[in-house]
This record gives C-alpha cells, sequence and structure tokens, in this order.
C-alpha cells in the first residue's frame, strides 16, 4: 500500500543515522603524560630536572612517546630519553619567580599524533641574604663617557648567549666548583650599597688568591674570553642544552673563544680584574637568559641527570 513506503524510507534513514553515529563516536583523547621535578618543589635562583613519562598510564607495558618539547620560564627545554623510557632535561627557575610557574609540553607519540598540555610547578622561596655596604663611589656608577662601551660589552655577551642555544649536551660527568675556596658572597644576595639598593647578587664569590688555577666546572667550548668592564677578565662556557658558565676577575685567560675545553681543565687564574674590591672568583651559571645558583648543580637530581638513574 502506498501510505507504507515513506515509513519505510523513514526507517532506512533513520538507521543510517544509526549507523553514522556509530562510524563517528568521538574517541576518547590520551591522558596527560606524567611530569614531575626534582628537587621537589623547584627554589628560586635554582637548577630543577624537569621529568615526563613513561607512557605507561596510556598503554601498560608499551610507550609510544618517541618525543616530548617544552619551556620553562620561556626557555626551551632540552628533554632526553633514557632507557627508563622517560624524558629528562635541566632547566633553571628565575630568582623572581612567583609560587608556580607554567610548564607547557608537547608531546609526539609514535602514531605521529601530537597533545598538548600545560602543568604548573610549585615554586619553593630561594634563601637570599641581605647585605649593606658603603664603597666609592667609583665602583658604584661608571663615568658616563662609557656608555658606549658598557652597551657594546652588553650586545656581545647576549650575543654569544644566544648561539648557544644551538649546542647539544656536551657534559656527561658531574659539575665541580671551579676553586677550592670557600664562599664570600652567596647568589641572590641582596646589596644596599651607600644607602641605594642594588641589583641582587647574580653569581657566587669564591675566595681565592691571586694566581690560584680556576678550572672548567664541566667539558665546554669557550663562548667569549676577553676583558670587559666589571667583569674584568672573563670566560664564558657552553655546556651545551641551554647551559653556560661564567668565570670573572681572573688576572690571565688561558683559553680562546672557540676552544674545546675538558672538566677541570684550568681556564684562568683568579685575580681582581674590573669592577672589584680585592682578588676573588665570580662565579655564575645561565639556562638560556636565567641567572641561577652554579652551586645547585652539585645537586643531587642533576647528578642523576648525567648518569640516566636516580630521578623517579
Amino acid at each position: 500500500m502506498p501510505w507504507r513506503r515513506p515509513l519505510l524510507g523513514a526507517a532506512l534513514v533513520g538507521a543510517g543515522a544509526l549507523a553514522v553515529c556509530a562510524v563517528s563516536r568521538p574517541i576518547s583523547p590520551p591522558r596527560p603524560l606524567p611530569v614531575t621535578w626534582l628537587p621537589d618543589p623547584p627554589r628560586q635562583g635554582a637548577a630543577v630536572v624537569i621529568v615526563a613519562g613513561p607512557d605507561t598510564v596510556r598503554n601498560p607495558g608499551r610507550d609510544t612517546v618517541v618525543a616530548v618539547t617544552g619551556t620553562l620560564a620561556g626557555e626551551t627545554l632540552r628533554l632526553e630519553r633514557g632507557h627508563d623510557g622517560r624524558f629528562r632535561a635541566l632547566a633553571a627557575i628565575p630568582v623572581s619567580a612567583g609560587g608556580s610557574i607554567a610548564l607547557p609540553l608537547a608531546v609526539v607519540r609514535r602514531e605521529r599524533d601530537t597533545t598538548y598540555q600545560f602543568v604548573r610547578a610549585p615554586v619553593g622561596e630561594g634563601s637570599f641574604l641581605s647585605e649593606r655596604l658603603r664603597l666609592p663611589p667609583r665602583f658604584v656608577t661608571p663615568p658616563a663617557s662609557l656608555a658606549p662601551q658598557l652597551a657594546e660589552e652588553r650586545r656581545a655577551i647576549r650575543a654569544a648567549l644566544a648561539r648557544s642555544a644551538r649546542t647539544p649536551r656536551l657534559w656527561d660527568s658531574g659539575f665541580e666548583v671551579p676553586v677550592p675556596g670557600r664562599v664570600t658572597e652567596a647568589f641572590g644576595t641582596r646589596r644596599v650599597i651607600n644607602g641605594e639598593a642594588q641589583a641582587r647578587h647574580l653569581g657566587v664569590d669564591l675566595a681565592g688568591r691571586p694566581g690560584t688555577p680556576v678550572r672548567a666546572a664541566n667539558r665546554g667550548v669557550a663562548l667569549v674570553a676577553g676583558r670587559f668592564y666589571y667583569q674584568g677578565n672573563a670566560v664564558y662556557l657552553d655546556h651545551g642544552a641551554g647551559l653556560v658558565t661564567s668565570y670573572m676577575h681572573l688576572s690571565r685567560i688561558l683559553v680562546a673563544a672557540g676552544d674545546s675545553v675538558r672538566a677541570g681543565q684550568v681556564i684562568g687564574l683568579v685575580g681582581a680584574t674590573g669592577r672589584v674590591t680585592g682578588p676573588h672568583l665570580h662565579w655564575t651559571a645561565y639556562f638560556g637568559k636565567i641567572l641561577f645558583d652554579p652551586m645547585t648543580l652539585r645537586d643531587a637530581a642533576v647528578q642523576a641527570l648525567v648518569v640516566g638513574e636516580g630521578a623517579p
């Protein structure tokens, strides 16, 4: 009967709709990759090791992640995969970081699909000292005539640090303190000079008699080796993976820009060149553009990153 045909057509359309719905059922997104950090929590002005993975929550017994990329405080993370399936990278927390810091990641899996996740890592307060000093004006304010020279020196150092972004990790052993002297001024100290607040002390001062050998904290390449107004005779070493250390106020420089340097090699001698009141070594560390306490390169978490074990 003719009046039955529309009902049959409607039934077919309904069946087709059900079939389409079955085919286009959305696939649940993969679970986020586990992300941890050492130490926990990371501290202001300190090195930190970021650990991502493995992907066993999504695929028990079969990790499908082939690469992880990301940034911390705007600096690129060089995440390397270990034998346990985890990806690890050295990074640093800015001295001015608040109570947490952003950690955006991109996770590439074997199927070549990429997922993105956003993590916020807690940040613990650093333990920083304060000091008041009275110094002759020549140690505080440089002559105006030196402004062009100082601008050029800053430009040269920034350009050198930018070049370091392309260097793969060079170190394969633990970091050592470059001279055996005691710390005479710690990283992050707040200074008030002649009654006026100054910038923090963003390095570590190590005591040393003039002529004491200064050794490379680890393997690297000399980015800069020259004389500057504030730093005096200085060497900047590129260790790769975004890490640079510098050695300032040397009486003598024993390497040239472009030289490959082995861990523990003597690269200069302690002195009192530049804007200083006495002989010592000023030792600094950069992760990208972030200055952090170089003493934290000797923490257990960083040592575990070197040998590929011990990080959760």
